[in-house]
């Protein structure tokens, strides 16, 4: 590669005089010599020779080649690759055919190269290239169009010729590497306009072709097309029919479906019908029964309540017949048969007349019909309370000659104990 920088010297410096020390060495300082990067050397040059420091230490300022140098150079120690055209003509006048080679350069003697400072070692190469004539002679006997024939003698001739005269540069190793005839613009602009020609033709051509094949294409796809639709519209044809049929099945058998369930709806509704009627039956059945046995069993009960009332009402019969004479007052007076009035008189002295009404209430209560009620015989109830009554009034001075019979036996103590001072109540014997 061609570096633009000064080659093999990068940097020259003279250097000012070191001042002499009254003790001690002289010592100069660093900051006054040039930066030596790697891959560099410093030379110095000391009383008209030069001295090479590519040591790997540091340099302490106090050496002699340092302190008395007047000048210092750093020099390139790594390889320098180089680049060079040359131009030679060609068989048309207007053409020319363009070489370029490559070398290596790398400095074996760094205080030679530092004598001559920087050299330009691309124009000494084609210098020295130049002298060889038959380079000349190989490009004038051909045309551009020989190109590829012109690089592999250029190449040939140049390295022999190298071989048998090697550049030499003082303190500097030269190697070839490469030598290339490069391809002229000209030539590039021909062949490309050749090759655009070419390339034009080549896609024109392509282009009809592919027309060709387009129309091919397209009237084989219009005809698979219309194959295509026809063979689509026979699926379809054929799927509607397919579906309308499956759908006519479908609704016969939703239809069966719906028929049959009905008829099992009416046929459950008919049972549950039939289940509920049947239930209400034996539902009618258990209640005219119960009402039966209730209507038994009010029976019954109201028989023994009658009974009860019955043989209540005896009892009360017969407590007003054991209390006498009051108590038949007091049951008249209860059934409405007598007046308080009434009873008043019959409490009174006038016993005949109290005898006339017990007649009439007890004839009374057997006009009534509640002669069943009494479980003794009427008139021997009343033929007894005359004989208790009579007893009583026979006691007494005016009425004891009228009393006869077995009502005369009846003592004064008896009669006192039949008429009580207190009769009983008609709430007692309810």
């Amino acid at each position: 590669m061609n570096i633009d920088t000064p080659y093999p010297v990068l940097q020259e410096l003279n250097l000012p005089a070191v001042p002499a020390k009254f003790l001690g060495r002289p010592r100069r300082d660093l900051a006054e010599l040039p930066q030596s990067p790697p891959g560099t050397a410093l030379v110095f040059q000391v009383d008209g020779q030069f001295h090479v420091y590519d040591e790997h230490r540091r340099l302490a300022g106090s050496e002699a080649f340092v302190t008395e140098a007047l000048a210092v150079a750093v020099v390139n120690l790594r390889p320098y690759r180089f680049s060079t055209d040359l131009t030679s003509h060609s068989k048309h006048p207007a053409e020319d055919f363009t070489i370029q080679v490559t070398a290596e350069a790398v400095v074996d003697r760094p205080e030679l190269v530092t004598r001559q400072g920087a050299i330009d070692l691309a124009r000494i190469l084609a210098n020295h290239l130049d002298q060889d004539r038959e380079i000349a002679e190989i490009c004038g006997r051909r045309t551009l169009e020989d190109l590829a024939l012109v690089r592999k003698m250029v190449d040939a001739r140049m390295t022999a010729y190298y071989q048998h005269r090697p550049l030499y540069q003082p303190g500097i190793q030269v190697t070839l590497q490469l030598v290339e005839v490069l391809t002229p613009i000209g030539l590039v602009e021909r062949d490309r306009a050749t090759l655009h020609s070419r390339h034009s033709h080549t896609a024109q051509m392509l282009d009809n072709a592919l027309s060709h094949e387009r129309r091919l294409q397209s009237t084989d796809h219009d005809q698979e097309y219309e194959l295509r639709t026809t063979e689509w519209e026979r699926r379809q044809r054929h799927r509607a029919d397919k579906l309308e049929l499956e759908h006519k099945a479908r609704v016969d058998a939703a239809e069966r479906d719906m028929s049959r369930r009905a008829e099992e709806l009416e046929w459950q509704y008919r049972t549950k019908v039939e289940q509920v009627e049947e239930e209400q039956r034996r539902v009618m059945i258990r209640l005219e029964h119960k009402n039966q046995m209730l209507e038994l069993e009010l029976n019954a009960e109201r028989t023994a309540l009658t009974r009860q009332g019955q043989d209540t009402q005896a009892e009360w019969m017969k407590k007003y017949y054991d209390a006498g004479v009051p108590g038949l007052l007091a049951l008249a007076a209860a059934q409405g048969l007598i007046s308080p009035l009434e009873m008043a008189d019959l409490v009174r002295d006038d016993e005949a007349k109290a005898v006339g009404h017990i007649r009439a209430l007890i004839n009374g209560l057997i006009g009534e019909g509640r002669g069943d009620l009494v479980s003794v015989d009427l008139q021997t109830m009343v033929d007894t309370l005359q004989s208790k009554l009579l007893g009583r009034l026979a006691d007494r001075p005016e009425h004891q000659a009228a009393v006869t019979g077995p009502a005369a036996e009846i003592t004064s103590n008896e009669v006192d104990e039949d008429q009580d001072e207190n009769p009983p109540d008609e709430d007692e014997f309810h």
